[in-house]
C-alpha cells in the first residue's frame, strides 16, 4: 500500500526566512566550511580536558543547527528554548577552559543527577525498575563524590544540602567570567527563559485579540523570534569557534574566522550604522 509522502518542513516559511534573511544563504557555506576545519580533522590527546574542549564544542555546533532548522520553519519560540540551552553550554564551555582543574567535578556531578533519577524512577515503576548492581554502583558513586557538592541549606539550623548544579556559581554569574557570553544574557538566557518554564508569559505571548474582548491562541510563525534566536545563535556559535581556534592555537583558521565574523556583521548590521 503507497502513503503519502511526509515533508518535515514548511516550504512556504523557508521563503518567507529568504526574504527576511537575503544574505544569511551566502554567509552559512563560509561558516559551514569553518566549522569543518576546527572539527572535521584527526585528534588525539590523552588530557581530559583537551578531549572534553573538542568534543563539547562539536556538540554545540549541532544546536546551532537545530536552532537554524526551528528558525527557518518559522518556529521561532522553539528556537529560543534551544538557544538558552545552546548559551548555557558555550558559558560552561569557556569556564572550564578557563579553570581546567574543576573538569572532574563536572563529570562527577553526573552521579547526583543519575542518583535523583534512579530513585524517582524506584518510587514511580517500583523498586525492581533497575537492575540492582546499577542502583548499589551509583549509591556508591554518590556517597563517593556528594561531599563535594554540599553546600548550605538553612542558616540557622547550619544543615546542608546537595546543591542544584556543579559548581557553585550559576551561570550567569559564570558568564561574567567569560570574553562576552556574559554581555549578551539577556536575549541568550532571560528572554529564552519565559518559553523554556511553564510561566504566565509563555502563555500570554502566544495569545491574540479574537475581537470583542475575546482571546484566542495565535498559530502563527513566530519569525521576530525566530531571527532574534538565529542572530544570537550564530554570534553564539563565532565566540565557540573562536575558543576552539585559541584553544588548540590553529592559527591557520584565525583568517577564516575573522571573514564569518565580518560576514555576522554585514547580515546584521543596522542600516546607516558603520
Amino acid at each position: 500500500m503507497d502513503h503519502p509522502s511526509v515533508v518535515f518542513g514548511f516550504q512556504e516559511e523557508w521563503g518567507h526566512f529568504r526574504e527576511r534573511n537575503p544574505r544569511f544563504e551566502e554567509v552559512l557555506p563560509r561558516l559551514h566550511d569553518l566549522r569543518s576545519h576546527v572539527f572535521d580533522r584527526e585528534f588525539s590527546s590523552s588530557e581530559p580536558i583537551e578531549r572534553f574542549v573538542m568534543l563539547y564544542g562539536r556538540m554545540c555546533m549541532e544546536e546551532f543547527f537545530e536552532i537554524l532548522l526551528m528558525c527557518g520553519n518559522g518556529y521561532g519560540i522553539g528556537a529560543q528554548k534551544i538557544l538558552r540551552g545552546y548559551w548555557e553550554k558555550a558559558v560552561t564551555l569557556e569556564y572550564l577552559i578557563a579553570h581546567p582543574d574543576e573538569i572532574d567535578d563536572f563529570f562527577d556531578y553526573h552521579h547526583i543527577t543519575d542518583y535523583k533519577l534512579f530513585n524517582s524512577v524506584r518510587e514511580i515503576i517500583g523498586s525492581d525498575a533497575l537492575p540492582e548492581p546499577i542502583i548499589a554502583a551509583n549509591a556508591a558513586a554518590y556517597e563517593r563524590v556528594k561531599g563535594r557538592f554540599m553546600i548550605e541549606g538553612c542558616r540557622v539550623c547550619g544543615t546542608k544540602r546537595v546543591n542544584h548544579n556543579w559548581n557553585k556559581l550559576d551561570l550567569v554569574s559564570m558568564s561574567k567570567q567569560t570574553r562576552m557570553l556574559g554581555k549578551i544574557v539577556n536575549e541568550a538566557y532571560y528572554v529564552p527563559m519565559r518559553h523554556t518554564h511553564s510561566t504566565a508569559s509563555s502563555f500570554v505571548m502566544r495569545l491574540e485579540n479574537a475581537g470583542t474582548d475575546a482571546l484566542s491562541f495565535n498559530p502563527d510563525p513566530q519569525r521576530r523570534e525566530a531571527d532574534s534566536a538565529l542572530r544570537t545563535a550564530y554570534l553564539i556559535t563565532l565566540e565557540i569557534l573562536d575558543m576552539e581556534i585559541n584553544f588548540y592555537k590553529l592559527d591557520h583558521l584565525r583568517e577564516a574566522l575573522a571573514v564569518c565574523e565580518q560576514d555576522w556583521r554585514d547580515v546584521y548590521r543596522r542600516p546607516g550604522v558603520p
